[in-house]
């Protein structure tokens, strides 16, 4: 699970730890407040992890945003034919 600086909340995004080559698989299930929004934009805190997820992308938990950069990519989902079908969208 992960927070983001805008949504869309209950879909799904692939997290890139750029250092470690980790990809995990996540639900998005909240947002920067507007008040802070700015803040996180700024200081390039684009998403917030689960502790266990900032183990596995970044190789530790006590990384900042400099220490451990990551991508963020959004998943489509569609149903093809009675298939589910994911695709990212970035």
């Amino acid at each position: 699970m992960i927070s983001r600086v805008d949504g869309p909340i209950g879909e799904h995004a692939w997290v890139h730890g750029l250092k470690t080559d980790k990809w995990l698989y996540c639900l998005i299930v909240d947002v920067s407040h507007p008040n802070d929004r700015q803040r996180h934009i700024r200081t390039k805190r684009i998403i917030e992890v689960a502790h266990e997820n900032a183990l596995a992308i970044c190789g530790s938990t006590h990384n900042g945003p400099k220490q451990c950069p990551v991508e963020v990519q959004l998943v489509k989902v569609c149903n093809i034919n009675g298939y589910t079908v994911r695709t990212r969208m970035n």
